[in-house]
């Protein structure tokens, strides 16, 4: 037992350090990542002359208003990454066109490797109409597919869960994985797509709803959001 336990702690260690290596190497995803969510909005760089870099001469965590942000590979040249600053109740939320977005674009400007074409987007989660058929327990939920007696709906905490859990930026939607989420929801006894079209995404460069047609979903955004939950409850 003892020796397993060492070997656990020395794999854990390096998994550890390669981590903090790859978070300080340049040019890799962790990097982009690192640099992104240190921009501090309102502050100016400073050149570093031993280090041959730019940052801030101080840190102020509550100025680093990028809270997400992910780099996309293949989809053109150079590095794509998409930034998001966080809601009030911590999910994605683009930045407001303006001053923000200008300041972020010097930043980069500034801290990005030589060379190297950088483009950025900032855009809201992308929405969700979903429309399903689910059989409920009388015993547990209401007609409205609340908990009897309370205010909680299973099914839309099943679904919002499931979206939160969704790794920002690369995260896929799987339509399986999604009616799985609702089955496991509390007081659900079976689930039913009953259309071809029962779920459907608009996203900022394309607002108007389009059905999902293959099993998995991209988001453009970079995250999801439940907009809009038709449910038909039956016994």
């Amino acid at each position: 037992m003892a020796i397993y336990t060492v070997e656990v702690l020395v794999a854990r260690h390096a998994e550890e350090v390669s981590s903090r290596e790859d978070a300080m190497r340049i040019g890799t995803t962790e990097w982009w990542r690192r640099v992104c969510k240190a921009f501090q909005y309102g502050d100016d760089l400073v050149y570093n002359g031993e280090t041959n870099v730019y940052e801030y001469a101080e840190i102020d965590e509550s100025a680093r208003i990028i809270q997400f942000a992910e780099v996309r590979e293949g989809e053109g040249p150079g590095i794509q990454i998409l930034v998001n600053a966080a809601d009030g109740d911590g999910n994605p939320e683009a930045l407001p066109v303006g001053d923000e977005r200008t300041a972020f674009n010097a930043y980069l400007s500034r801290v990005k490797i030589a060379g190297i074409p950088v483009s950025w987007g900032s855009y809201n989660p992308d929405k969700l109409k979903i429309a399903l058929h689910v059989k409920y327990n009388p015993l547990v939920l209401d007609s409205n597919g609340q908990l009897i007696g309370g205010i909680i709906t299973p099914v839309s905490v099943g679904i919002e869960q499931y979206l939160r859990n969704l790794q920002y930026g690369s995260g896929v939607i799987n339509k399986t994985a999604l009616i799985d989420a609702v089955q496991s929801a509390e007081g659900v006894v079976d689930v039913y797509a009953v259309t071809a079209d029962w779920l459907q995404v608009s996203t900022d460069s394309s607002p108007s709803y389009a059905t999902v047609a293959g099993q998995d979903c991209l988001s453009y955004g970079g995250a999801f959001m439940l907009d809009q939950l038709n449910v038909i409850y039956y016994v």
